[in-house]
């Protein structure tokens, strides 16, 4: 699960803005007429001037900068997770975190996050909650020196509303299809748009070393941006403890689009597996795929490649 949710906040392209203005303690929202649902998600914002919804990245921004999006796991709880979000922990990883608080959000507790992105000049605000099986991460990104920029998204955090009775289907976001009788694993969870198979399913949801793939898809990627976060992937699975024999990214061609693969043996836990990993740069989409065995690797191997070769737009 850890390892997942750091995928996600790669994907979220997390970030940070100057800490100029004061986040409350409390939040206290109700659902309007007027607020619209960002898919795939409980959560609600109000409508502002100059923002767009981009759907299928689950974001609001105003530009490329200055944005918030938002992602939610079904598996799992807050208390959980939150372990994991203290000043401590996240810079024992590398970031700096500049503000960091507990808040309530309605019913749940929060925790509000503040620091620069590891890209110049640029901030992000982050914003966690959930429940006893799911989680919410609204991420936010501004430039530093935009502080009107910053006090935009603030404005936003401080009027999004979850509705925890609203039914979602886990697959909603996705735009894609692909052949999964070739694995037959068993879906276990969703991210917003990235979702995670095993072949025991649920049951090997706590289990690093299972025989699983991730597969999702988030917005379109410049051709040259795809290596860079190939190994902001592998340097967040090298933190988790999986260390790549091989860490060669290999540009190919892949039903006819472009596409990045690592292909490597792998060792976690005492346990030696392999990885096959793939960015597949799509007319509309990018698509990522990251799977990984640690027995009958040959053919789980022939499996990941048959499967993301099956990958087609829904």
């Amino acid at each position: 699960m850890k390892r997942f949710v750091n995928i996600i906040l790669i994907f979220c392209a997390l970030s940070s803005c100057a800490q100029n203005n004061v986040f409350p303690d409390n939040i206290n929202t109700t659902k309007t007429n007027d607020g619209f649902r960002i898919k795939g998600t409980g959560v609600f914002f109000q409508p502002r001037e100059g923002f767009e919804y981009i759907k299928q990245m689950a974001r609001y921004q105003k530009n490329e900068k200055l944005y918030l999006q938002v992602v939610e796991t079904n598996t799992n709880g807050f208390s959980k997770v939150k372990q994991g979000l203290t000043r401590q922990a996240i810079e024992a990883k590398g970031a700096k975190v500049d503000v960091i608080k507990n808040v309530k959000f309605n019913q749940f507790d929060a925790i509000y996050i503040e620091g620069p992105s590891k890209f110049p000049g640029e901030t992000k605000i982050s914003l966690f909650f959930g429940g006893e099986n799911f989680v919410v991460m609204i991420v936010g990104v501004c430039k530093t020196d935009d502080g009107e920029g910053k006090k935009e998204l603030q404005d936003l955090l401080k009027s999004a509303y979850y509705d925890d009775s609203s039914q979602i289907d886990p697959f909603e976001l996705a735009d894609f299809e692909f052949d999964n009788s070739i694995t037959n694993f068993k879906y276990v969870m969703t991210a917003s748009n990235l979702y995670r198979y095993a072949e025991n399913g649920e049951r090997d949801n706590k289990n690093d070393t299972a025989n699983s793939f991730e597969i999702g898809s988030f917005g379109k990627t410049p051709d040259d941006a795809a290596p860079n976060l190939m190994n902001n992937i592998i340097a967040s699975y090298e933190r988790n403890g999986v260390e790549f024999k091989n860490k060669t990214i290999v540009k190919t061609k892949i039903n006819g689009f472009n596409s990045y693969v690592l292909q490597s043996e792998m060792t976690l836990s005492g346990k030696t597996g392999i990885m096959y990993m793939v960015i597949m740069m799509r007319d509309k989409t990018t698509v990522a795929f990251m799977g990984n065995a640690f027995n009958d690797t040959d053919n789980y191997l022939n499996k990941f490649k048959r499967t993301v070769e099956s990958i087609k737009d829904k």
